[in-house]
């Protein structure tokens, strides 16, 4: 059995926050099954992004609170193991399927090389996303997956910085923290 983290150990699960993603997946869902009954279900992936930008940037402060650095290695390092045993499966049987001729878009290919990079969403740059799953491209949606993945990355970098920027000092990094967040 592994140590518990202290930060793992007093963070508490903050339950409304998890309702919330949960209806923005939702909505999201069923925009894409029938855009007519909910028109802006489409921006369940923002507020999505925006609650688990928060949540991420809150386990990266306490880190820096209980271990004066941000975890962002364990925090990748979970993240992966989580992500990627459904990833694999799915871009197998997806890329199987398309080398058989099941899926027609020459797409499938190049979106799954991008899917498994975590950049689906470069590889997909400047196209156009209901179109293509016109087109049959069954891995169309890998990209907010990667996106995800970028702001997690750019979160931890922006709360890196403003721990070396403060030297150290938590509360300043805090304070920093909200003043940049506010800005944009």
């Amino acid at each position: 059995m592994r140590p518990v983290d202290p930060a793992e150990q007093s963070r508490e699960r903050l339950g409304a926050l998890d309702g919330l993603r949960a209806l923005a997946v939702a909505a999201v869902v069923v925009y894409h099954i029938d855009d007519r009954v909910l028109p802006g279900g489409f921006l369940g992936v923002d507020v999505f992004f925006v609650l688990s930008t928060f949540l991420v940037t809150t386990l990266l402060l306490e880190s820096l609170q209980h271990h004066g650095e941000p975890a962002g290695r364990r925090f990748f390092t979970r993240r992966v193991r989580r992500l990627a045993p459904a990833l694999i499966v799915m871009l197998s049987i997806v890329v199987t399927a398309w080398a058989t001729g099941t899926f027609r878009s020459p797409e499938v290919g190049r979106t799954a090389v991008g899917a498994a990079a975590l950049h689906a969403n470069v590889v997909q740059f400047g196209g156009d996303y209901f179109s293509a799953f016109a087109d049959g491209n069954p891995l169309e949606h890998t990209w907010s997956l990667s996106v995800e993945e970028h702001f997690y990355l750019a979160t931890f970098a922006a709360v890196a910085l403003l721990w070396w920027v403060t030297r150290g000092d938590f509360r300043r990094t805090r304070v920093a923290l909200g003043c940049a967040a506010a800005l944009t």
